[in-house]
């Protein structure tokens, strides 16, 4: 398995990173908020 894989195997499990994914998504809702009907697939 290479670096990355082994990164990415454990990065959910750092709260950081929860955190500031958390902050990025409601930074985007913010500016781009969706509305009913919005196709989000």
């Amino acid at each position: 398995m290479n670096e990355f894989d082994i990164k990415a195997a454990e990065w959910d499990k750092n709260p950081m990173h929860w955190d500031r994914s958390e902050a990025i998504a409601n930074e985007i809702k913010k500016t781009n908020p969706l509305k009913k009907g919005d196709d989000c697939s």
